[in-house]
């Protein structure tokens, strides 16, 4: 069991030499999880990503994938299970001193400004529904701009009435400190 801290980081496909210095200068007692999108996978290495020292991959590496956790190596085996993913969506269970902590890592495509709905809520929706009752934190790159957590000046999208409507439908919390930048 452990103490959780996670940290979440989109490295928007440069984490082989952009983030890498980041990666590195992460205190693992303060995060032990790291939730990612976008890690760097290349044609010509379509298996390898970087990886911070003494954290491994919650599941294989591919071209294409868009979310993975990378969990430091003090977190045993057997105190956290992958439970589902696809390229835009990782689920893991984690066993903290407090119970079961569930985990979504999600990296929702663009898609249009215009666009009403997210095009990965489906998923997270099913996800979210299996998970039942046990705490969750739902976290990620939703590419869904607006100014809680894109600052002052950041114009809103039509699909944040959709998320904000089906995240309060779900009973879950913006953690995000108002006007802070994520």
């Amino acid at each position: 069991m452990i103490g959780t801290g996670i940290l979440q980081y989109n490295c928007g496909n440069a984490n082989n030499d952009k983030a890498r210095a980041t990666f590195d200068s992460i205190d693992p007692t303060r995060f032990p999880i790291l939730a990612i999108q976008e890690p760097m996978v290349a044609e010509t290495k379509p298996t390898v990503t970087y990886t911070p020292k003494n954290f491994r991959p919650s599941r294989p590496i591919y071209y294409g994938i868009r979310v993975v956790f990378f969990i430091h190596d003090k977190i045993l085996l057997t105190a956290w299970e992958s439970k589902r993913a696809s390229d835009h969506i990782e689920w893991i269970r984690v066993i903290t001193r407090d119970g079961p902590l569930n985990l979504v890592n999600v990296y929702n495509p663009p898609g249009h400004v215009g666009q009403p709905q997210l095009e990965k809520w489906p998923e997270i929706a099913e996800i979210l529904c299996e998970i039942g009752q046990e705490n969750v934190i739902l976290l990620g790159d939703f590419n869904c701009h607006y100014p809680a957590w894109g600052g002052t000046g950041t114009l809103k999208e039509l699909k944040v009435d959709y998320l904000l409507l089906q995240t309060e439908q779900a009973n879950l919390q913006l953690l995000n400190e108002q006007g802070v930048i994520t």
